[in-house]
């Protein structure tokens, strides 16, 4: 009797020190976990601190999607210390009311051996426990609905975000791509018009050079048309040197006639001696073949000296045509170089525009690098800030996923069930306890 007093008497020292035992579990947990945690947590606030220090250098960054990624960071990290901290929470209160009930179960088995009263006592005890339990469970039940509801607006968020992200991140991607082809459509220019302003100062020598040559093809012109006009003499005279060699062809002609009759008469007189002419017939066949090749190069050569003779008529009249001309080409040259002398101006003045011109989109040239710097930089920040975001959406979909688990509500049911059930202590006090708990309460009174 006095061993299973001394038993009950230990029992709210075992919860006590079970109490005890899981707080100072919970404890060290925690602390190694902010112990392993905080190097993550050193690194992460130094890559933030270099990505405010890299965004005041530039003076380019959304300050939205800033305030954003802080927040983001700051609900994950609360959101995984509440919920570490309401599973330890679980755990040692699971732990503690299952000790408990083990223990007045104990206890209730030596109802039998011991009075009424104590029995009484036990099951107010008990009573007393599943009140508890009832609150504990509904005080759960709210927390897991608040965490639930957390869990889900910041699954929300990081979804919103993360799709803001990633749309802002493609628009950074083609500003790059449009700042790149801008720039190298600059710098082709810039190229284009540095060769252009080579080929004006070179355009611009030709034209000196060319007003030179120009003068000088005027003197030479005058002197040309002198000699052309000696030369014309000289044609004049070719002409009638041309009727003379036709006349001598004539000539040359009928003597090929000539004797191609006389070969074919020694021919015939050939024929007629016979043997003793066979002789002479070889010599008149002879004679009357270059009688004909005769005839044959004088009718080529009078062909020659007549299409000669038509040339050079022809050349006669294209002498007078070109001293014409060149009379002329002379004030065309005059005018030609006044014109030169203009265009090498205006050529002047059209490099140095081409090269303020030039200067400027070099200026253009390397701000747009400095812009596809300052855009590459957000870019690589705005893809880790969509990697966090994602990072940040599929946690809370873990979480979300534990945290409406169907055990956990099947259990949930069970629990709400047992506890709604008759309590226990009414199943285990007897008549006579219940009589004897009736009597002490009217003594009492």
């Amino acid at each position: 009797m006095n061993k299973e007093i001394q038993q009950t008497e230990k029992s709210p020292t075992l919860i006590i020190m079970t109490f005890i035992l899981l707080a100072l579990l919970g404890f060290l947990g925690y602390m190694a976990w902010v112990v392993f945690s905080l190097p993550l947590i050193k690194e992460q606030l130094t890559n933030i601190m270099s990505v405010v220090l890299l965004l005041d250098d530039y003076q380019k960054f959304s300050r939205p999607i800033l305030y954003a990624l802080i927040m983001t960071s700051l609900i994950f990290l609360l959101i995984i210390l509440e919920v570490y901290r309401k599973s330890v929470k679980t755990k040692e209160r699971d732990k503690m009311l299952h000790q408990a009930v083990l223990l007045l179960l104990d206890e209730s088995s030596f109802i039998g051996g011991v009075d009424a009263k104590k029995d009484f006592e036990v099951s107010e005890a008990i009573n007393l426990v599943i009140s508890r339990l009832k609150s504990h469970n509904k005080n759960t039940k709210e927390t897991s609905a608040t965490l639930r509801a957390a869990v889900n607006e910041t699954r929300v968020v990081s979804s919103q975000l993360a799709d803001s992200s990633e749309h802002q991140l493609e628009e950074i991607t083609t500003v790059i791509e449009l700042v790149r082809n801008m720039a190298a459509s600059m710098k082709n220019q810039s190229a284009e018009l540095k060769n252009t302003v080579i080929d004006v100062q070179q355009l611009s020598s030709l034209s000196q050079k060319s007003n030179v040559i120009i003068q000088n093809s005027v003197i030479g012109l005058r002197n040309t048309q002198n000699k052309i006009n000696d030369k014309i003499k000289n044609i004049k005279k070719l002409g009638e040197n041309f009727k003379d060699m036709k006349n001598v062809t004539y000539s040359l002609d009928d003597m090929a006639d000539q004797a191609h009759i006389l070969g074919l008469n020694a021919a015939i007189q050939a024929s007629t001696a016979g043997e003793p002419g066979k002789g002479f017939a070889v010599i008149s066949e002879e004679i009357q073949k270059l009688a004909e090749r005769s005839g044959t190069s004088i009718k080529q050569i009078t062909s020659m000296i007549n299409n000669m003779q038509e040339q050079v008529d022809s050349f006669s009249f294209s002498i007078d045509e070109v001293v014409h001309t060149i009379t002329k080409d002379k004030k065309v040259s005059e005018e030609t170089s006044l014109m030169i002398k203009k265009i090498d101006t205006a050529s002047s003045h059209l490099v140095d525009k081409i090269n303020l011109l030039i200067n400027s989109l070099s200026e253009q040239e390397q701000q747009s690098s400095k812009a596809t710097k300052i855009l590459n930089v957000i870019l690589d920040i705005s893809s880790q800030f969509l990697l966090g975001t994602q990072s940040t959406a599929d946690i809370m979909n873990e979480i979300s996923e534990k945290t409406s688990l169907p055990s956990n509500n099947s259990s949930d049911e069970d629990t709400s069930k047992l506890l709604d059930q008759k309590p226990i202590a009414d199943e285990l006090l007897s008549p006579g306890a219940s009589d004897l708990s009736s009597e002490s309460d009217q003594g009492k009174k």
